[in-house]
């Protein structure tokens, strides 16, 4: 058996390791986004596009940060291209804690497992904390407020000439961030996160947050500030707390401190703002956070049961057990980089080879042979472009590209939130074991929240297949309506206290469940 300080050890090399994998798809769209916001427009027309007094500005880079699927380190090369560009400080800061809370994907995953309350309480969460801190910086900091700071690199950037090789311009872009000072405060992120992991045993969490326990929120704002978690896996949590009774204000916590923060915000705004507007930021942060978690143990009611046997905080605590000997330091590497996916192993690879092609960019020759890719023209005149990529781009190019994104990230969450009936049947199915495991409680609350999250999941079925390209047959459409019936049944039952008849009707949803499972022909 290993001493604490082992175990400590091994643990912090094991949550750096999930951390980056984990974090290595959103930092790879956090520096392509960075390289493309440089390249498609020059600097005064993103100044434009968040200029404004007090409260406009803060009030659209909330809106803006709907738009963008990056996570609380993807978002630093952004903020670092946002400060460069000269957008005003409170929007900058307004998108610094939006843009990761607000994550179209997993608005759309919360939106599917939460409800419309829960998912708007945390909505408005995130509103009140980003764009109140980004308004009353104006106020506490009225030097910054109505202007756009000087660029960080001492440059104004036009944008770049009709015809360059915009492409390869974005990716050298790209590149040059993914190999400066972000990659300090990402690894700032990266390091915070891997200590408050190794320190935080996995119950500690579980036993300290349930509703009710006045320790529950001051307990969860002490681990998620330096914590790392994606949007969806903060998503992925929020039910599970709901499941086991675990406190509303904690949720919010976890969402806006844990999934929205990170110590790279911390040491990227005293690096750029200095520690006046760093500290004056934190508190603007931190004081609504805690108010507004306070409100919502109020507005949401708890349900579920109290149970301190669940798993869903591994995420944030440490993944090397005492129990385990250094032998097993390999064997547990292997299962963190299996769980986190190949997508993300590749990502990571991609990152690691952008960075490299930064770094290569150093060499002088090679970096202003690079740095006259999508610059402006000298003369004025379009270059000859024999090449497809190299050939004259109108002006309407860049807005339709960022318009036409819009719908395809709308796509995306249409589809995550219609599940496949594969995906729709498997979370079906343990919805209705938790459901069965609370018919015995004295409230029938729990029961019915696991009936409104099933009952959500058959609704979805028929979309989910059409959207899918498989039209689901008007057998599969009988079976659907049947269970839902069947489930109206049930929640009749708990509403009218007569939980035993619940419990004996059971099987029979069981059965209609298996037939519409048959019918959508999902093994």
């Amino acid at each position: 058996m290993l001493s604490q300080a082992e175990t400590i050890g091994f643990g912090f090399l094991l949550s750096l390791l999930r951390v980056s994998l984990h974090a290595s798809p959103y930092l790879l769209i956090g520096f392509l986004t960075a390289g493309a916001l440089r390249t498609l427009a020059g600097s005064d027309r993103w100044r434009a596009l968040f200029e404004g007094g007090r409260w406009p500005a803060p009030l659209k880079a909330w809106l803006a940060a709907m738009l963008l699927p990056v996570c609380s380190l993807g978002v630093l090369p952004i903020l670092r291209e946002l400060r460069r560009a000269g957008v005003t400080t409170p929007a900058i800061l307004t998108f610094a804690i939006a843009a990761p809370t607000l994550n179209p994907l997993s608005l759309s995953y919360g939106a599917s497992y939460l409800g419309p309350r829960v998912l708007a309480i945390l909505m408005l969460g995130t509103f009140v904390v980003s764009a109140g801190a980004g308004i009353a910086l104006g106020y506490f900091s009225p030097e910054d407020r109505g202007r756009g700071e000087a660029a960080a690199d001492g440059e104004e950037s036009a944008a770049p000439a009709p015809g360059s090789s915009r492409i390869a311009a974005a990716v050298a872009n790209a590149a040059a961030a993914a190999s400066g000072p972000a990659l300090g405060d990402i690894a700032a992120g990266i390091l915070g996160a891997g200590f408050v992991a190794a320190i935080v045993s996995p119950s500690f969490l579980s036993s300290a947050t349930f509703a009710g326990d006045r320790m529950a929120i001051p307990a969860m704002a002490l681990a998620a500030p330096l914590s790392y978690l994606t949007p969806e896996q903060g998503m992925v949590i929020v039910p599970e707390m709901i499941k086991f009774r675990q406190s509303a204000g904690a949720m919010v916590v976890l969402m806006i401190l844990g999934v929205g923060m990170s110590l790279g915000h911390v040491t990227w705004i005293r690096r750029e703002y200095g520690r006046r507007i760093a500290g004056t930021w934190l508190l603007l942060v931190a004081i609504p956070t805690l108010g507004f978690a306070a409100i919502a143990d109020r507005l949401l009611p708890p349900v579920g049961t109290a149970n301190e046997d669940n798993d869903h905080f591994d995420l944030l605590s440490n993944p090397f057990s005492g129990h385990h000997g250094p032998s097993d330091l390999a064997r547990a590497a292997r299962r963190i980089v299996s769980r986190a996916g190949a997508a993300n192993v590749a990502a990571a690879g991609l990152l690691i080879l952008l960075s490299g092609v930064g770094f290569a960019m150093r060499n002088p020759p090679l970096r202003e042979r690079l740095k006259s890719i999508g610059g402006p023209s000298r003369t004025g005149r379009v270059e000859d472009a024999p090449a497809l990529w190299n050939r004259p781009l109108p002006a309407w190019l860049a807005p339709a590209t960022m318009l036409a994104g819009v719908p395809a990230i709308v796509a995306a969450g249409f589809l995550a939130y219609f599940p496949s009936p594969a995906d729709a049947f498997r979370d079906m199915a343990i919805i209705k074991a938790d459901f069965y495991g609370e018919l015995g409680s004295p409230s029938p609350d729990a029961s019915l929240y696991h009936l409104d999250l099933w009952d959500r999941q058959a609704g979805r079925l028929e979309v989910g297949a059409w959207i899918r390209l498989t039209s689901p047959g008007p057998e599969a459409s009988r079976r659907v309506r049947e269970l839902k019936e069947g489930l109206g049944s049930l929640r009749s039952d708990l509403e009218q206290g007569r939980s035993d008849l619940a419990r004996r009707r059971f099987p029979e949803i069981q059965d209609r469940l298996e037939r519409c499972r048959i019918a959508f022909q999902v093994r």
